[in-house]
């Protein structure tokens, strides 16, 4: 099995400004293929990043790019979302590859650019309680 270090969508990340990597992989992954060549895209996609697609809230063929499948939806009431004050919720799955100190009130950069916390959290006083975090 291709791990997701191993594809060339990895190797290509680095090798690529992020940037103009970023916007050309839109492009791509926005086209709608015919039905046969975008269900081989999408189920390379979920083999490559082990994604469980019995969630989505839809089957395969019924997303029209690989865009459409990224940004799907989920059966209703699959996952739960915590109501506890001392949870950070994600939007999404995902995995986190960096980490790093919140200083002068940024975080990490992510494809050139940085991301202010109280950008993040539309509250510049909650993001003050993060610095140095």
């Amino acid at each position: 099995m291709t791990t997701v270090k191993d594809s060339i969508f990895y190797v290509l990340l680095f090798l690529l400004p992020k940037n103009l990597a970023s916007h050309l992989m839109g492009k791509l992954v926005s086209i709608n293929w015919s039905k046969s060549i975008n269900n081989w895209i999408i189920r390379r996609f979920i083999a490559i990043f082990s994604i469980d697609a019995s969630e989505a809230e839809k089957t395969i063929d019924a997303y029209p790019s690989l865009q459409e499948f990224f940004i799907r939806k989920l059966k209703p009431g699959l996952r739960t979302v915590s109501q506890a004050d001392n949870v950070i919720i994600s939007p999404c799955d995902g995995l986190m590859s960096e980490a790093g100190l919140i200083e002068q009130g940024r975080l990490l950069q992510v494809k050139g650019k940085y991301y202010g916390v109280s950008d993040l959290l539309a509250c510049p006083k909650l993001a003050q309680r993060f610095e140095g975090g």
